[in-house]
């Protein structure tokens, strides 16, 4: 039983083959190009979504990590800043002034405290990125995705400016034809030039021939 389902089996693949083979063989050349054509924008598709998610995750990284740099020196540098106020505070002797520097101070401390925030809440955002990085190992995706988006786009480059045998004969033809139609409207155009010369040429001498005439008439007048 089992034997008789192997060798059916095998029958199936077999006809399954030669029909794939049969296909391959008898596609036209346009159309096995426009299936490649098709196969690589696909892939070019996908693999280009993929790779802007990974550059976009990466790039999240990079403004992360800037901002956890930036925002330490922010609060070291507001909270230097309350500070010199609250020294100088007690010197000035305007009331007008001094609730101006104290609200200033009180903005300071507000500034400082939502830094302080911000940065425990941009810290806690680029550790769950970076771990989301490593585990996904989206570095190394990133440079094979990058490899494979330009191999296909060298692939589909090749393939938009491929020309089968009947096109190239059809070019062939065409650039024939249309090399005639220039040497013909060459031709066509010097002989118009050569017609114009021949006619200013006659014009000018019947003039010339008139003005002699002319000229020997007065003579004999006189």
């Amino acid at each position: 039983m089992d034997n008789k389902s192997d060798n059916n089996s095998d029958v199936h693949k077999n006809e399954a083959d030669v029909k794939l083979m049969e296909f391959i063989f008898s596609i036209k050349p346009e159309a096995l190009r426009d299936m490649l054509i098709k196969k690589h924008e696909k892939f070019l598709d996908n693999y280009g979504k993929e790779l802007e998610g990974v550059k976009e995750k990466r790039g999240q990284e990079v403004v992360l990590k800037k901002r956890v740099e930036i925002l330490p020196d922010k609060t070291d540098l507001l909270d230097y800043w309350g500070k010199g106020l609250e020294e100088n505070l007690n010197k000035v002797s305007d009331d007008a002034l001094a609730q101006e520097i104290r609200e200033k101070i009180t903005e300071f401390k507000k500034e400082k405290e939502d830094a302080e925030i911000e940065f425990q809440i941009k810290l806690g955002e680029l550790e769950e990125i970076e771990k989301e990085i490593n585990e996904n190992n989206i570095q190394n995706r990133g440079e094979w995705l990058a490899k494979k988006v330009e191999s296909h786009e060298k692939s589909l480059d090749f393939w938009k400016n491929y020309r089968t045998e009947e096109e190239k004969k059809a070019d062939e033809e065409r650039k024939k034809k249309e090399d005639l139609a220039k040497k013909s409207d060459e031709e066509r155009k010097r002989k118009e030039l050569e017609k114009k010369a021949t006619d200013v040429k006659k014009v000018t001498t019947k003039k010339a021939g008139k003005k002699s005439k002319t000229k020997k008439e007065k003579t004999n007048d006189l």
